[in-house]
């Protein structure tokens, strides 16, 4: 199914982070993230197996008990379960990717 760029909707999660199910399938789920400089997503955990990529920006990540700086081009994979947070160090653009598919995303 091919969802085009005006059929997506952006949600404001909070002021300074914005989401967007770029598609959605039965076993796979890709989410553009946006998240401005200084804002923080707090530590949580799902049981998702979730791999992020950033396109833009800096972004401090913390995995578990790893803390690392991620620059336009890298990637990390986030086992199911495992707590996880990040701080944008500037404006910051994230291509995330769930298996399976984040429900509460769809809603």
């Amino acid at each position: 199914m091919l969802l085009r760029n005006n059929e997506r909707k952006t949600v404001q999660v909070e002021p300074g982070v914005r989401r967007s199910v770029l598609q959605s399938g039965e076993k796979l789920m890709l989410v553009r993230i946006e998240i401005a400089e200084g804002k923080a997503v707090a530590a949580h955990q799902h049981p998702h197996e979730q791999i992020t990529h950033l396109l833009a920006g800096r972004v401090e990540f913390t995995v578990g008990d790893e803390t690392m700086v991620l620059e336009p081009g890298d990637s990390c994979l986030l086992e199911p379960d495992v707590a996880h947070g990040a701080t944008a160090l500037e404006d910051s653009v994230l291509i995330d990717a769930f298996a399976p598919p984040r429900e509460d995303f769809l809603t």
